[in-house]
């Protein structure tokens, strides 16, 4: 049975009782471990019964923050490769496209400009219960010495992203978890361990989590590991990758108005409408398209019954590399894209999975960022921000049509603003770790 009481809120929630919400991108000083100590008591749970809490708070922590909290070097050799490297390395870089304007030299944080040592979440019902929490919790950086860059985020009211378009908020349904209202058929259900450490993933087995010295506590720890005398830290534990990423929504409609003007004429202003939902591969309403084109991004971050002749074995494979997505709006709605304002605005982006490389990763660079997806030869994902290279061609999107599908040349209206891998501990991994 999955223990609730020790995983963190968010991966069972995506708190949508609590649609405001404020993300502090934190540099740990000496005191982390007893700021943390400090911390543990208002951390939510995945219990039922915390669900209507006016507020909720969680907290994930990258390998420089546990490295500041104390946890030993060969405590920390036991987390997995991408993990230690963290987002903003080459390698990570490669695999998720983050190159030129990208790059993690321009990043708001987790690059050049501020090291991320812990992410610390809050959400509430209303701004008052969220500025409230917020003063709380700030007084504690200034005591520990700790600083934060700070992120609002948002769930607008009308479940529309800053494109105009109705999120669906389709997530795996994990097995044992919460029960969806209404069961997607082509979505089976996932065993835990796809996400949650300590439990069996869709292989049958469980996967190995990070390890710690075994220490005398009065708190309740994480359970042993065999009888080498160390404490399973990754037990009922995930892991986060977050990236903010910036939208270009005048431009996406401009782009949308012309290029959709010239390929249909006689449908006058909808042409716009149109094409923007086959880039999207959904209507503004969140319905899927009759006829959705193999790149469009709902298809490709999802590909279901797609990959390959064999729709079974293609859902599959698919399940092996799904993540629980956990995004927020951030900036004003832009009230109307042919007046722009000149702010920024876009998507606080989080993906929560078991195995970074072979689920994230993966789906960003075998499915959004892989030019020949789908039968596909010169595209990537529309709505995903990929650094171009030297003889790049492949910033192209191609629409059903018959006797030939059209092709049309294809601007990038979204990119990369920062980014960090981290990893949400258990509360009895919290407590390990308030320690010292």
């Amino acid at each position: 049975m999955l223990e609730l009481d020790d995983i963190q809120g968010l991966v069972f929630s995506g708190y949508a009782r609590q649609p405001f919400a404020r993300y502090w991108f934190l540099e740990l000083a000496a005191g982390g471990a007893a700021w943390l100590a400090r911390l543990l008591f208002r951390i939510s749970t995945s219990e039922r019964r915390e669900r209507r809490a006016d507020r909720r708070v969680n907290v994930a922590f990258s390998a420089s923050g546990l490295r500041a909290l104390g946890l030993p070097e060969p405590a920390l050799a036991t987390f997995p490769r991408a993990f230690l490297d963290g987002m903003a390395a080459p390698e990570r870089a490669a695999a998720l496209g983050d190159g030129g304007e990208n790059a993690a030299d321009h990043w708001d944080f987790g690059g050049a400009r501020g090291r991320v040592d812990a992410l610390l979440l809050a959400y509430a019902t209303d701004p008052d219960e969220l500025d409230e929490e917020s003063d709380e919790l700030e007084d504690e950086f200034e005591r520990f010495g700790i600083k934060a860059h700070v992120e609002d985020a948002y769930l607008p009211a009308d479940r529309r992203g800053h494109f105009g378009f109705l999120d669906p908020r389709s997530n795996p349904h994990i097995r044992r978890g919460f029960r969806l209202r209404r069961q997607d058929p082509l979505e089976r259900a996932l065993p835990a361990g796809e996400f949650v450490l300590g439990y069996r993933n869709t292989d049958g087995h469980f996967a190995e989590g990070p390890r710690a010295p075994l220490r005398t506590s009065a708190r309740a720890l994480p359970p042993l590991v065999d009888a080498r005398r160390a404490v399973d830290l990754g037990r009922n534990g995930t892991f986060v990758a977050v990236r903010k990423l910036a939208q270009d929504v005048p431009g996406f409609w401009r782009y949308a108005a012309q290029t959709g003007g010239a390929l249909w004429p006689e449908a006058g202003p909808r042409a716009a409408t149109r094409l923007a939902e086959h880039l999207v591969g959904r209507t503004l309403d969140g319905a899927r398209l009759e006829r959705c084109p193999f790149g469009a991004h709902a298809r490709r971050a999802n590909p279901r019954e797609t990959l390959g002749a064999d729709p079974a074995a293609s859902l599959a494979l698919v399940q092996k590399h799904r993540v629980i997505r956990r995004g927020r709006l951030y900036g004003e709605k832009l009230a109307s894209a042919s007046e722009p304002d000149g702010r920024e605005r876009g998507l606080l982006f989080m993906a929560l999975c078991a195995d970074l490389e072979r689920q994230f990763e993966f789906m960003h660079g075998a499915w959004l960022g892989n030019p020949k997806f789908g039968g596909l030869t010169h595209e990537r994902d529309p709505l995903v921000p990929w650094a171009a290279s030297a003889g790049d061609d492949a910033d192209t999107f191609s629409l059903p049509a018959s006797p030939y599908r059209r092709t049309v040349p294809l601007e990038r209206f979204v990119r990369v603003r920062g980014g960090a891998y981290l990893f949400m501990p258990s509360l009895r991994a919290l407590a390990y770790l308030a320690e010292g």
